[in-house]
């Protein structure tokens, strides 16, 4: 009998321990629930109160709030006026004053190679109008290279200028290669037979190709 009032009596305070430890932390918890949420509460409330008072101060300091309103009717009246456009068109423009537009340039391609020299005229559409090398100037075989041959090229090109009567403004002169041809071909325009051609050159141009490594080169060529 000893023995199970000892158990009931240890089972029943444990019990009331258990519920009152229960009982107390979750009083704990919400206490410190609502302390937590009446702070944010208040953070908020006065991040709230703050920026209104900072946008007053803005919105009552700009000068835009402060300054006098203005009607539609008389903004459009001021942008959509004669006055305006005259303002505009009386007003000289710098780009527009000047000489005619430029015409397009004619080309002049000189391809100076070691044993032949080709020389090309294009119209400003790239179209062929006149060409000349060594066989068509008469020169055969190994004649057709050196600095004569050349000369006689350019001579009967410019020729041909002045008979077609191109009236050509503008010329670009691009050469092609290195060797005695592009000396004869430059001594030509700089002569008596393109004195009627020199004053149109605006530009000249070397577009020689230069080689980086590559295959093997082509064995001489034997005349």
């Amino acid at each position: 009998m000893v023995l199970k009032h000892s158990v009931t009596y240890n089972l029943s305070f444990f019990i009331s321990f258990t519920f009152s430890s229960i009982f107390f932390s979750s009083l704990i918890l919400f206490l410190v629930y609502k302390s937590v949420l009446s702070k944010l509460f208040f953070i908020k409330y006065l991040m709230l109160n703050l920026t209104k008072v900072g946008l007053r101060r803005f919105w009552s300091q700009s000068p835009r709030r402060n300054a006098p309103k203005k009607e539609l009717s008389s903004l459009l009246e001021s942008t959509i006026t004669p006055k305006a456009f005259s303002k505009r068109t009386e007003e000289p423009n710098p780009i527009m004053q000047g000489t005619d537009t430029i015409p397009m340039p004619f080309y002049l391609h000189a391809k100076c190679l070691k044993n032949n020299t080709h020389i090309t005229l294009c119209s400003p559409e790239r179209k062929i109008i006149f060409r000349a090398s060594g066989g068509t100037c008469g020169f055969r075989k190994g004649k057709r290279r050196g600095y004569d041959a050349a000369y006689t090229i350019c001579s009967k090109v410019l020729e041909q200028i002045q008979v077609k009567r191109l009236g050509i403004e503008n010329l670009h002169v691009i050469f092609h290669g290195f060797s005695q041809a592009r000396e004869a071909v430059q001594n030509c325009l700089l002569g008596q037979e393109g004195a009627v051609i020199r004053d149109k050159i605006v530009k000249v141009m070397d577009r020689t190709p230069i080689k980086f490594g590559g295959p093997r080169g082509r064995r001489e060529r034997r005349i």
